[in-house]
């Protein structure tokens, strides 16, 4: 198999790159700080993990759509008994005994994790999902109820001889009526996760509980993301990394934490109030 043709993807030659570095190869962008206004950069792309030198290359990510935006002022306590909290979606979430928490507040929110996908990998993931586990189901109960209706047919003739047999052919082909009717009409509205947000006393720390199981140790704890650039994947199927951002909101003179959950190429979050942002 020949190799895949990437000077096709980043024609170097046309744009007379490749004559620029000839002439100057000691020229790598270092010391360049650039900013990109853009739909979303996803900052687990290898080509924009790190620089020639070593370090960063993506230092900063803002989302100014506020479409990721979790509001996190919902305030709860750790319940001492079994070291959990209650999200906002009503999930027992289990605090990490790592985590560590001066205040003890913990600001919970919620987002739907379709909300937050770029169309392509939502289209994708609602695809597979529907293929996997509403098509196996739906088709054979729609199978199951069109051979019911023929071995009724068959069973009473040409034309029915009592209204109890109408009424159970009646029944039978409504069922295959509803389940057709019922496949049209499918739609996925996706998971709502729960948003865990709270200051571990030196920094704002989010926590998305993607598994929708309130085990929040098996979830990655995040920091803004211009702090050390970290990130996290929603799954392998949407393909979709989230990083987190914080920013406070005012209200009655009192500074209350909100979340943003970011879209980039694929994901990302925001400060005391969340934003969640796709990449």
């Amino acid at each position: 198999m020949e190799d895949f043709p990437v000077h096709g993807l980043l024609p170097k030659r046309e744009t007379q790159v490749e004559a620029f570095l000839r002439k100057h190869p000691q020229y790598d962008g270092e010391g360049v700080l650039i900013a990109i206004f853009d739909s979303g950069i996803d900052p687990g792309a290898p080509g924009l993990e790190r620089t020639s030198n070593g370090e960063r290359k993506v230092i900063d990510i803002i989302d100014c759509s506020g479409s990721g935006d979790v509001d996190t002022s919902t305030v709860v306590k750790v319940n001492e008994e079994d070291k959990s909290i209650t999200g906002v979606t009503g999930r027992k979430l289990k605090i990490p005994d790592a985590w560590q928490n001066p205040s003890g507040d913990f600001h919970v929110g919620s987002k739907r994790q379709y909300s937050l996908f770029p169309s392509a990998p939502k289209n994708r993931v609602v695809n597979e999902k529907k293929e996997e586990e509403w098509d196996p189901v739906q088709k054979l109960a729609l199978s199951k109820a069109s051979s019911s209706v023929l071995e009724e047919e068959n069973k009473q003739g040409t034309s029915p001889t009592t209204e109890e047999q109408k009424l159970a052919l009646e029944n039978l082909k409504d069922t295959v009526d509803c389940l057709k009717k019922t496949n049209e009409k499918y739609n996925d509205c996706g998971p709502v996760f729960d948003c865990v947000v709270f200051h571990d006393g030196d920094q704002w720390k989010a926590c998305i509980d993607t598994t929708e199981s309130g085990n929040l140790g098996d979830c990655k704890l995040l920091s803004s993301f211009h702090v050390d650039g970290e990130y996290c994947r929603f799954g392998d199927k949407d393909m979709v990394n989230l990083v987190s951002l914080f920013w406070m909101k005012e209200k009655d003179c009192q500074s209350s934490p909100i979340a943003a959950l970011m879209e980039h190429t694929w994901h990302q979050l925001h400060q005391p109030s969340l934003k969640i942002n796709q990449n």
